[in-house]
């Protein structure tokens, strides 16, 4: 090949990039790699570590957006199962027109869950950490790959006296069985002895303004601390209900309970923990349940029941 073919060809591939009259190499992270025996595609960025991380890029027909429109889900419906479960009851039923189910119906490995299954976040009074850095931990109990593009997770925290909200736009895939971790601040490394649990491999980062997300909790606020899980609504508001209970207007599932609903078609999951945000009847906005929060706690999720159950 001449030398402006072989050019020609890292252009077209995406290699390298034209510049005015200058070739430049494209950015890392910019770049598809593409395995030559399964066909697999995957991108590579640069931590703030220095270390090389690979992440998988999904096929089109995996994407939640053409999952979506391949169920026929309505995105504008709203039930206790939340999104994923409505997704898969809708491929299922798709896939089993004769044997449909109906929404409170348990469909057994078809059924959801992507949860919030862990997190860190430690008091602005502790003086030593038992975890290395800020994360959260999301947590697949399904049969089912999801790809979490189209996927937001959100943090609010009390800033200057009032309630900010935080989003991350995700972007890998969470396997069947499988975790997702999002991984913040520094709180420690992996000599100090303190730090029973070291976050030494993760999924994607959180940046805000360049610097990577802290879950610091300021004890002395009396506004709320929360994480939430959405498909789309990317600029959720801490006001916004993703759970709602007691409500007449609520679909009532038998005669003598009436469930906590998904207020909101986005939602997956949400809680709320130290302090939560609450409306004037009580009743949380993003989650009913505020999980108490003491000097070096770490969440973690080890059970929970489809919501349909």
């Amino acid at each position: 090949m001449t030398e402006s073919e072989v050019l020609d060809l890292l252009k077209k591939q995406g290699i390298i990039r034209e510049d005015g009259e200058n070739l430049r190499i494209t950015d890392l992270s910019d770049i598809t790699f593409i395995h030559q025996d399964t066909g697999k595609k995957y991108k590579f960025f640069i931590n703030e570590s220095g270390d090389l991380i690979n992440q998988e890029i999904p096929n089109d027909e995996d994407l939640l957006s053409n999952r979506v429109i391949a169920s026929g889900v309505d995105l504008d419906s709203w039930s206790a199962r939340g999104f994923i479960g409505r997704l898969r009851l809708a491929e299922y039923n798709k896939a089993n027109p004769s044997n449909r189910l109906s929404e409170t119906q348990n469909i057994g490995l078809y059924s959801d869950r992507i949860k919030i299954g862990a997190f860190y976040a430690p008091l602005d009074t502790d003086i030593v950490h038992g975890c290395t850095r800020a994360f959260v931990e999301l947590e697949n109990t399904s049969d089912s790959d999801f790809c979490l593009q189209g996927c937001y997770l959100h943090y609010t925290r009390p800033t200057e006296e009032k309630q900010t909200v935080y989003h991350l736009p995700l972007t890998g895939t969470i396997k069947a069985g499988g975790t997702y971790v999002i991984a913040g601040a520094y709180y420690g490394n992996k000599k100090d002895e303190n730090a029973y649990i070291k976050v030494d491999s993760y999924d994607q980062e959180w940046y805000e303004d360049g610097k990577l997300i802290d879950f610091t909790i300021d004890t002395s606020s009396e506004l709320g601390n929360g994480f939430a899980l959405t498909y789309g609504n990317p600029d959720l508001t801490p006001t916004t209900y993703l759970w709602k209970a007691n409500d007449s207007s609520v679909t009532i599932f038998n005669d003598t309970k009436t469930y906590p609903n998904l207020y909101d078609p986005s939602s997956i999951d949400a809680i709320y923990f130290f302090k939560g945000v609450i409306d004037s009847s009580k009743t949380g906005y993003w989650a009913k349940l505020v999980l108490d929060i003491t000097s070096n706690t770490m969440y973690k999720n080890t059970f929970e029941l489809d919501p349909a159950q």
